[in-house]
């Protein structure tokens, strides 16, 4: 690989678009620093930031964010479905930082143009070394002086795994073909539900890996009574509700209305 900013950020973008076509995901480029990944139940945003870090330090990393991309990335229905992706040249790896987290905790810089709060236009310092990635928090949002993010360098799968998984309303349930009949007892859940063969990416007769990995990579909930299937989620560690029919319907209603 070459050791240009612009090979390596193109390396990336390739690293993002592979795995988002994976994972069922339709890719469109907004514009050089906006990109979209899609399918019929999420829309991801991502703002990418290519830096060879500041003078005298190649770790550290100064990023703005005009008001176009901030609006951008507010146009969202899920909070959890927008990053920013900071590529550091001089380590060749990347941050894979949730917005959330920077809106949250991130000490804004205080200068003409850039809105200190975060909330338009504005800009901050992150750290990005070879194994580390950290950034400074603001006051009042955090005990610790800085917020550890090593967890999200070079982590792309978060961008396929993230939601409010614990919250009612955001209850996905992906339904197998063998128990569409299901369906008619979970009127009173508060939850989206799919079907195989009602979507593009899943239409009938899709095989059991390819179910599982879409629901991995959309967090969603199987139902079925098919063991195969049972299988096949339990290899791609997806949740899998599966047992008779109205057994079926009674237990989904009791473990999701607790």
């Amino acid at each position: 690989m070459s050791d240009s900013l612009e090979d390596y950020s193109n390396h990336v973008l390739r690293l993002i678009t592979e795995k988002a076509e994976l994972s069922g995901f339709k890719v469109i480029k907004e514009s050089n620093t906006r990109l979209t990944l899609q399918n019929s139940v999420r829309t991801i945003r991502l703002f990418i930031y290519n830096s060879g870090g500041i003078k005298n330090n190649p770790y550290k990393i100064w990023m703005g964010i005009k008001e176009g991309s901030v609006n951008f990335l507010n146009e969202t229905k899920n909070p959890n479905d927008v990053f920013l992706i900071i590529v550091n040249k001089n380590t060749k790896n990347f941050l894979v930082l949730p917005y959330k987290i920077e809106q949250q905790f991130m000490k804004f810089k205080q200068r003409a143009g850039w809105d200190s709060s975060g909330r338009g236009a504005h800009s901050f310092d992150v750290e990005i070394s070879n194994d580390k990635a950290r950034f400074l928090t603001r006051e009042g949002t955090s005990d610790e002086k800085y917020y550890d993010c090593t967890e999200y360098l070079d982590n792309l799968s978060i961008l396929f795994n993230s939601g409010n998984k614990s919250k009612q309303n955001s209850i996905l349930l992906l339904i197998d073909e063998d128990s569409l009949g299901v369906v008619r007892y979970l009127s009173e859940l508060n939850a989206k539900i799919i079907k195989v063969g009602d979507i593009p990416e899943l239409p009938k007769g899709t095989e059991d890996p390819i179910v599982a990995k879409y629901a991995k990579a959309n967090n969603c909930i199987v139902v079925t009574r098919d063991d195969n299937m049972v299988k096949a989620c339990d290899f791609y560690e997806v949740k899998v509700i599966s047992i008779g029919m109205n057994d079926l319907a009674k237990k989904i209603v009791n473990t999701l209305s607790k």
